[in-house]
């Protein structure tokens, strides 16, 4: 059995965060021995737990957002001293760095010769990508990409990677529609969209409400559930008085975020994805097809990967520009043409099924096989 330290830079439970333990739950416990490395405990750590995953809170340079100042960056380097050590009285055989802000796993590993994957689930903005390039370049192994997309701008740095898309399990523990509509405030016969995910200016809220008031229709209802972005304190505020001087304010609803879509997925007819900026992969999209909700999202990065097709008639959701005209279109569409909503909800059940944990766990894990020799 070889041991395997997966270095992850959260204990929430968003989108990296849910595909590491769904990785977890399949990895086949009598080859591999996961050990965890967080910087904090929190919901993940509770999950770890529960499925009898061994995790540790450790200091790794890369791994708290302090560091990226140069201050925070000495005090970084200074805790993580240790590191390497740690890694050794573990008698680790490989590491596992999840994301690009776990530069510490990768350190770690090219101090003490160790096989190294690192899983690349994001695409920094323009001065990230050059600054991650040449540490990248620099430690060896394995890159794992979480979408084309991803690999697509790691190949114009030069560098090679494979792709293996994460997947999702849908989950039958739902609210009823009729109890968190009446809980929420929204009418049942209204269209209520839900953008789901970490309150940030590159998730797009601000174009979701102007979708809405470009709508000018009294039956659409916008639920915006999420917490604050780690670096966004203050946000949500920002958000709230937008909100209030929005003229269809009574049909928004901003909520907290959810450690699991499900529930609050049942609740909207659309899921809304507006990014700003590509997303590497897109992961509530693929849920919002698991739960059979048509999708309407951003036409950037790895977002057209779960969607698939193009052709209304049959797609599983639409790719938009960063207009609200056009959003609000598309949004009118769909609440005015209940045939179109099922039938894209039936193509979006039938594309998520090729994006599954097993076939994914699968896929790292031969990785795991050929780093290991």
């Amino acid at each position: 059995m070889k041991r395997v330290a997966l270095v992850h830079p959260s204990a929430a439970l968003y989108g990296s965060d849910r595909v590491l333990l769904d990785h977890l739950l399949c990895l086949d416990r009598d080859r591999f021995a996961p050990r965890v490395y967080l910087p904090e405990r929190g919901p993940l750590t509770t999950r770890l737990s529960e499925a009898e995953v061994p995790w540790e809170v450790v200091d790794v340079v890369g791994l708290t957002r302090p560091e990226r100042t140069p201050v925070g960056a000495l005090r970084g380097l200074r805790a993580a001293r240790g590191w390497p050590a740690r890694l050794e009285a573990a008698e680790i055989d490989l590491v596992h760095t999840s994301t690009l802000a776990c530069a510490g796993g990768a350190l770690g590993a090219r101090w003490l010769g160790l096989p190294h994957l690192w899983h690349v689930q994001e695409i920094p903005p323009r001065w990230g990508q050059r600054a991650m390039a040449p540490l990248l370049r620099s430690v060896g192994g394995a890159r794992v990409a979480n979408s084309q997309a991803v690999a697509s701008w790691l190949g114009e740095q030069g560098l090679e990677a494979e792709v293996i898309h994460p997947g999702r399990r849908s989950s039958e523990a739902r609210e009823s529609r009729v109890e968190l509509r009446a809980s929420l405030g929204v009418p049942l016969g209204a269209s209520c969209a839900l953008l789901l995910g970490r309150l940030s200016p590159r998730k797009g809220q601000f174009l979701a409400l102007e979708a809405l008031e470009a709508a000018a229709s009294s039956d659409l209802w916008l639920v915006i559930a999420g917490d604050e972005a780690p670096g966004h304190a203050g946000y949500r505020s920002k958000l709230r008085a937008r909100i209030a001087r929005s003229p269809r304010w009574e049909q928004v609803r901003l909520i907290p975020g959810r450690s699991e879509p499900w529930s609050i997925l049942s609740a909207s007819d659309v899921v809304l994805v507006p990014s700003l900026r590509p997303e590497s992969f897109g992961l509530v999209a693929l849920e919002a097809l698991l739960a059979g909700r048509p999708v309407l999202a951003s036409d950037a990065g790895g977002l057209g990967e779960i969607l698939g097709e193009t052709d209304l008639s049959e797609a599983t959701g639409e790719l938009l520009p960063p207009d609200p005209e056009a959003w609000a279109r598309a949004w009118l569409r769909l609440a005015g043409d209940s045939e179109l909503g099922r039938a894209r909800a039936e193509a979006g059940l039938a594309r998520a099924a090729r994006f599954t944990p097993e076939r994914s766990g699968a896929a790292l894990a031969q990785v795991y096989e050929r780093l290991l020799g």
